[in-house]
């Protein structure tokens, strides 16, 4: 394509939601949480304090590029999106200089927007299984070449294109222990649909966050994920019963195109020790290879092994086989006058850590 000769920017709401999602579809940097719906959920609740600027980028009437963008007045942090991360989604098909065109566009506008708001700094993230994450083959960031920071982590990724057999050797030996474990007493995992169970799943969520100390999320963001992800089929929730038909926990995964990533989970404390947890993952998994997915991101993972919470939730989740893939993250401080305040911990990653430590 030509490079066009004038682009416009429409806010969210004069694009239309069909519109905004074609090209969320279209891109290799696609992924639910640019979905509009998601938009304006999750500037629904309440307790996030979030204000909309997402935006896409018109010629000749059609986008060419949208992109999440939210306020958050408590950090003071523009981010895409404010809880679910986000970045530029530019429709395929451009040629590269165009391409690099539209994004550095769609940056600048994003820097002009947060200036205006009076944040201090732009954050947003690429999903380790979008096609355009796994295209950068030695891992760089291609956002450092538009002048941001590179802040990005380590998820552990599965190849789902091998055979059953050979995905379950790739378990460690105890992680098919503790899936034997738990088939051995009754305990079954099924994929369920969200709302019957969305009243479960949040009373389980709530004790499952009261033992670890952890505020739980508020009910209206996974009422959001139920209505905006699950009856589009990109949030698959799964469901743990034991022999006697009692929930015992929940796998929620994300699904996009030929990705699925581990979203969120809880569980009862009666879980833990009969290999529950172990059965929902690898179910969810399983699931997602039957389902045509190609990779499972099962979350973020520390580098060096370490006694803390991320030491624990790494050491589970590489015991489903995988390797690390670079989760590209990125922010740029945008040096406002001292009369904005101090700066303060970086708001979408921080956040993110935080859910992603579920």
């Amino acid at each position: 394509m030509n490079s066009p000769a004038n682009l416009s920017v429409a806010p969210l709401d004069a694009v239309g939601d069909e519109q905004w999602d074609d090209v969320v579809t279209d891109s290799d940097a696609g992924w639910p949480f640019a979905l509009a719906a998601w938009q304006r959920m999750i500037v629904s609740v309440q307790e996030w304090g979030l204000s909309d600027y997402s935006f896409a980028l018109i010629a000749d009437a059609h986008p060419l590029a949208v992109m999440p963008l939210q306020f958050n007045r408590h950090t003071r942090v523009m981010s895409s999106s404010g809880w679910g991360c986000s970045g530029p989604v530019i429709r395929n098909g451009l040629s590269a200089r165009v391409n690099k065109r539209v994004t550095a566009q769609a940056l600048a506008h994003a820097e002009s927007a947060a200036r205006a708001a009076g944040a201090i700094r732009v954050e947003f993230c690429l999903s380790s299984v979008t096609q355009q994450s796994l295209a950068q083959n030695w891992g760089v960031n291609p956002y450092l070449f538009f002048g941001y920071d590179d802040r990005s982590a380590l998820s552990q990724v599965i190849d789902l294109t091998v055979s059953e057999s050979r995905l379950w050797r790739g378990l460690s030996e105890s992680a098919r222990q503790a899936v034997s474990k738990a088939r051995s007493v009754g305990i079954a995992a099924d994929r369920v649909d969200w709302h019957p169970f969305l009243e479960t799943y949040y009373q389980i969520h709530r004790t499952n966050y009261a033992r670890t100390g952890v505020e739980p999320h508020p009910r209206r963001y996974f009422e959001g994920i139920a209505e905006t992800l699950g009856k589009r089929g990109h949030s698959v929730l799964f469901l743990a019963r034991s022999a006697d038909g009692e929930p015992l926990g929940f796998h929620n995964s994300v699904r996009f195109g030929g990705g699925a990533w581990y979203h969120t989970g809880c569980s009862l404390p009666a879980a833990l020790a009969s290999g529950t947890n172990y059965l929902l993952f690898w179910t969810a998994i399983e699931h997602a290879r039957a389902a045509g997915c190609r990779w499972y991101d099962c979350g973020i993972v520390a580098a060096v092994p370490s006694s803390d919470k991320l030491g624990g939730l790494t050491t589970f989740k590489t015991k489903f086989g995988g390797v690390p893939h670079r989760y590209f993250c990125c922010t740029r401080e945008l040096h406002l006058p001292a009369a904005v305040g101090p700066a303060i911990p970086p708001g979408l990653l921080a956040r993110a850590w935080r859910h992603l430590l579920r």
